[in-house]
């Protein structure tokens, strides 16, 4: 994931990426990702979803693992169904 693509869905400053991720030479991965449907409702062309994946964090103090979960809307667009925000893989 570049700088620009992680401050995106972090939040996070330019400098502070550059020491939380650059300097610990952090890397991460996460599983094969779940989707369910959500509580939220669904149609014919809309849905919410919830995925959920295993996440592994290394880094140079070592080994993390957690669990993600994020919510999204999908929308049927021309035959596909694409999330509500830009979405970058790492």
């Amino acid at each position: 994931m570049t700088p620009a693509g992680a401050a995106q869905l972090t939040a996070t400053p330019e400098s502070a990426w550059a020491e939380q991720v650059v300097a610990t030479h952090q890397v991460a991965s996460c599983g094969p990702a779940a989707v369910h449907f959500s509580a939220g409702g669904r149609n014919a062309t809309a849905a919410d979803v919830v995925i959920t994946a295993a996440r592994t964090v290394t880094d140079d103090s070592g080994v993390t693992a957690s669990s993600f979960t994020e919510s999204r809307r999908m929308q049927l667009v021309d035959g596909r169904w694409l999330v509500d925000v830009r979405v970058e893989g790492g």
